[in-house]
């Protein structure tokens, strides 16, 4: 990524997906329904894809910050 703002973006996302996943398993609440699909999401799966954002967006800013500095 060259630019800071999706960096940014990723690791908003990232941290609603965590707060969200969270939120749902303290509930027990330990699968979503896609009534679109017709399928059950497991919140554990939201929990890994929102800690898989956040750490993308943070490599991701760590990267931009070492282009600039150089």
């Amino acid at each position: 990524m060259n630019s800071r703002i999706p960096s940014i973006a990723c690791v908003l996302v990232g941290i609603v997906f965590l707060f969200v996943s969270v939120r749902s398993l303290l509930h027990y609440n330990y699968e979503y329904y896609c009534f679109d699909k017709q399928i059950r999401i497991p919140s554990v799966s939201v929990l890994f894809l929102g800690a898989w954002f956040v750490l993308y967006g943070l490599i991701g800013l760590v990267n931009s910050k070492r282009e600039t500095t150089e």
